[in-house]
């Protein structure tokens, strides 16, 4: 699997993100980075296929989104967004099972392989336990886990996840963010948005800084986090240290202090 932006701009009234480009291949995962309002949901947002360019290109391995219809799309791109919706009553395996939907067809009906999936899906997500429970006799960071758990039953090529740890307790935002690192090195594509920037630093293939809808940075963690980068970005100023064990780098801001530094 290979997805290639090419020039993108984004906008609704007004333009969000501006003549961004990034490639991204199978087995590879990416992190974006950067303030709020910068346009990593808007970015997420098109690239799985519901937000159309207003100029540049989305290719998944040479065909441009747009040549594909929705069913087909979803077959390849698994999108899950920061706050997601379900109707009153629905159990946590009736959710997950609605991945299993692009599968679906006339000729093609619930099988032995969509069950599998939701199971695996569950289990994955630590889950099977509560999978007859409904959604709102669950906790939200159980329902969080839940609609991850249908983005996995989807089985698709690329994985797009707005903040999925973002409600989460320190114990399972691990297991997830292990868990999405090993699709990744299973050959799945992920693409996340993430806050953490220890998280970030310290899973990510690639991490990729954004400000004011502009690539800002794409590159390995160590070499995107720097102290005048993290100060461009978020007004602060920082000293990045090296994690122990994995060496991956550390940002920790200097209490009280504000920077003035602009990309």
């Amino acid at each position: 699997m290979q997805l290639e932006v090419s020039e993108l701009q984004l906008g609704y009234d007004r333009l969000i993100v501006k003549r961004l480009s990034l490639s991204l291949s199978a087995g590879q995962l990416m992190i974006l980075i950067g303030p709020n309002g910068c346009g990593k949901s808007t970015l997420l947002k098109s690239l799985a296929g519901q937000l159309p360019p207003q100029q540049g290109e989305i290719r998944l391995d040479g065909t441009p989104l747009t040549d594909f219809s929705p069913r087909a799309l979803a077959r390849r791109i698994a999108y899950l967004p920061q706050s997601p919706l379900a109707p009153d009553g629905l159990r946590v395996r009736d959710l997950v099972a609605y991945g299993r939907h692009p599968h679906q067809g006339l000729f093609r009906q619930w099988s032995a392989v969509d069950e599998a999936a939701v199971e695996q899906a569950l289990a994955d997500t630590d889950l099977s336990e509560l999978a007859d429970r409904r959604l709102e006799a669950i906790s939200g960071g159980q329902r969080q886990r839940a609609w991850l758990a249908l983005a996995l039953a989807q089985q698709a090529d690329l994985l797009l996840l707005d903040e999925p740890v973002s409600m989460l307790d320190l114990g399972h935002q691990l297991e997830v963010m292990e868990l999405v690192h090993r699709l990744s090195r299973q050959g799945r594509a992920i693409i996340m948005v993430l806050h953490d920037l220890m998280a970030a630093a310290r899973y990510a293939d690639v991490l990729v800084a954004m400000r004011d809808g502009q690539l800002v940075a794409a590159g390995k963690p160590a070499a995107v986090l720097t102290p005048e980068r993290v100060a461009a970005l978020y007004d602060v100023q920082a000293q990045i240290l090296t994690a122990p064990g994995d060496g991956s780098p550390v940002v920790v801001p200097v209490l009280g202090q504000r920077s003035e530094i602009r990309v």
